[in-house]
C-alpha cells in the first residue's frame, strides 16, 4: 500500500522505510537510522531511477533500474534466486548506462534467455522473479493489484 499511495500522491508524499525494495517506486524516500544501519537521507527517485556501486562494490539504486537489477541479482532476504553468477559489477555493467525502460526490460530478459539457452525457459524464470519483486503501484478497476506484466504488456 505504501507504493500505491506514493504513486497516487506523487511528490506530496514520502515513503519512510528501511525496505530497499520500496525504492523502485517513483517519489520521495527516506530511511531512518536503526542499529548499525545509517540514515538514508531524503531523496527523490524518478521512474527510471539509478544504479551506483558503493566503495565496497555493492550495487545500490532506485526506480526501475533497481527493479531490473534485483531481477538479475535476486534477493537473499526474500529468498529470490536471481541469475546464478550474476554479481553486482556484472549487473551494473549491463544496466547502469541504460536510459529507457524498454532497453532495461530487453537487456534483463535477454540475460535470462541467454543463461537458460532457451527463450521460453528464460522468460519464465524472469517472469517469476519479476512477479515476486514487483512493488504494486496501481490497482485495477476491480481493486486487484496491477502487476508488472500488466504494465509492460500495455
Amino acid at each position: 500500500m505504501l507504493a500505491i499511495r506514493q504513486t497516487e500522491e506523487g511528490s506530496n508524499s514520502v515513503i519512510v522505510s528501511r525496505d530497499k525494495d520500496l525504492r523502485m517506486v517513483e517519489g520521495w524516500h527516506y530511511g531512518y537510522a536503526v542499529g548499525n544501519q545509517p540514515e538514508q537521507t531524503l531523496e527523490y527517485i524518478d521512474r527510471l531511477g539509478y544504479l551506483k556501486l558503493n566503495s565496497k562494490k555493492k550495487l545500490k539504486g532506485g526506480g526501475l533500474k533497481w527493479f531490473f537489477a534485483q531481477c538479475l541479482l535476486g534477493d537473499k532476504t526474500d529468498n529470490i534466486q536471481g541469475l546464478p553468477k550474476w554479481g553486482d559489477i556484472k549487473t551494473a555493467k549491463l544496466l547502469m548506462e541504460v536510459d529507457n525502460e524498454a532497453e532495461l526490460y530487453a537487456k534483463t530478459v535477454e540475460a535470462y534467455q541467454t543463461y537458460y539457452d532457451d527463450a521460453e525457459k528464460g522468460y519464465a524464470a524472469f517472469s517469476e522473479n519479476a512477479t515476486l519483486l514487483w512493488m504494486c503501484t496501481e490497482l485495477n478497476e476491480d481493486g486487484t493489484p496491477k502487476m508488472w506484466e500488466d504494465i509492460w504488456k500495455s
